[in-house]
């Protein structure tokens, strides 16, 4: 389920999927009732295979820490290049 975080005033859902951690942050929620599955109705929109993937946790991270910390993100990323010489 979703909760809010109220330092930053948006709302975060993190959950496994097929062994990897997923996380989505957003600036609103919406919660809705239906009495039929909206998945399914938007595969006449757009085919499932024709759909963007999640992306990974991984570089969800490093983008997170690009924009939160990056003094920290600068430095991490020059220490991979001299260690990978």
């Amino acid at each position: 389920m979703p909760r809010r975080d109220h330092r930053s005033g948006t709302w975060l859902v993190r959950w496994h999927d097929d062994g990897a951690m997923r996380e989505v942050t957003a600036a609103s929620r919406r919660e809705t009732w239906t009495q039929y599955d909206p998945e399914l109705v938007e595969r006449d929109n757009l085919p499932q295979e024709q759909r963007l993937e999640l992306s990974s946790w991984q570089s969800t991270a490093e983008k997170w820490a690009a924009v939160e910390r990056p003094w920290q993100f600068q430095r991490d990323q020059e220490n991979r290049t001299v260690g990978a010489e």
